[in-house]
């Protein structure tokens, strides 16, 4: 077990129990009854998960931090050199459980462990309250005093695995829920530059150069968001506008150099899509 996490539990007036895992330590924390303290927290190198309940604030230049006095879970992983955090406590009861891996190769065969690693290295810290604080909410408590020796460590090391499943499985939502994101971005600028630019070649290597999305990714992106397929929403755009124009008047001939036909082409195009003739609609 790590010195430092022994020197910042004692900082701040908790007890500390601790049990092996591979590659690092389990711990287990307490403070009842202690006045508010502040300090300068050094966190040692190596993946920290924890879950907690204080009021606590906390804060890092890089790693970021939060403030609360709700249930939380923390996840990220301090470089070799360590880090320091300006940390607050206040008075009442401190309850916390928590992993720390200070050697990232030792779980080669975990796949959670390595899915969290793997999420987890070179970004801030990963704060999680709410419905993934309540999963854990357990862990709140210490083990039972019946629970003695290679038994004890049993239950500690089945503690830290129903965290390391539940942080890896909230991760992999927030992938889920940043891909998304991602691509409701590159659908919105493939949009945008298809409205713009009716009266083009609008071929998809033309449009994902132009975006700057590679081109499978574009056609996936486009197609989970609007539900069309890149050439049938620049056909079904092309159509309507073909019909706006037509019906202000504009002539076959000028609505199709607008919106990227020749004129044979639109009227075939166009009576394909409606199922009548451009002229219909300038009678």
């Amino acid at each position: 077990m790590s010195q430092s996490l022994k020197k910042l539990a004692a900082a701040f007036g908790a007890t500390l129990e601790t049990a092996p895992f591979s590659g690092g330590s389990i711990w287990y924390s307490l403070r009842r009854g202690q006045p508010s303290h502040s300090s300068r927290s050094h966190i040692p190198a190596g993946l920290h998960l924890a879950f907690g309940i204080a009021e606590l604030s906390t804060s890092h230049k890089f790693f970021g931090g939060f403030a609360t006095n709700k249930p939380v879970v923390t996840a990220f992983i301090v470089p070799p050199e360590g880090a320091v955090f300006d940390t607050r406590v206040g008075g009442g009861i401190i309850q916390s459980f928590g992993l720390h891996l200070s050697d990232l190769e030792a779980p080669s065969s975990d796949l959670c462990m390595l899915d969290i690693i793997e999420t987890l290295q070179g970004k801030p810290m990963t704060v999680m309250g709410g419905e993934v604080a309540r999963r854990l909410s357990g862990l709140r408590f210490p083990i039972d005093p019946w629970f003695s020796g290679d038994s004890r460590q049993l239950m500690f090391q089945a503690k830290a695995m129903e965290l390391v499943a539940v942080v890896a499985e909230a991760l992999k939502d927030g992938r889920k829920q940043s891909i998304r994101s991602l691509d409701a971005r590159r659908a919105q600028a493939v949009k945008e530059y298809i409205e713009a630019h009716l009266g083009i070649d609008l071929r998809l290597g033309t449009i994902a150069a132009n975006v700057g999305i590679n081109a499978r990714l574009l056609t996936n992106a486009f197609r989970q968001v609007f539900g069309l397929t890149v050439g049938e929403y620049v056909l079904k755009r092309r159509m309507e506008e073909a019909a706006r124009l037509l019906s202000r008047g504009m002539s076959v001939k000028e609505t199709a150099s607008q919106v990227g036909y020749t004129p044979n082409a639109l009227s075939a195009a166009f009576k394909k899509y409606f199922g009548y003739a451009p002229s219909h609609l300038q009678d």
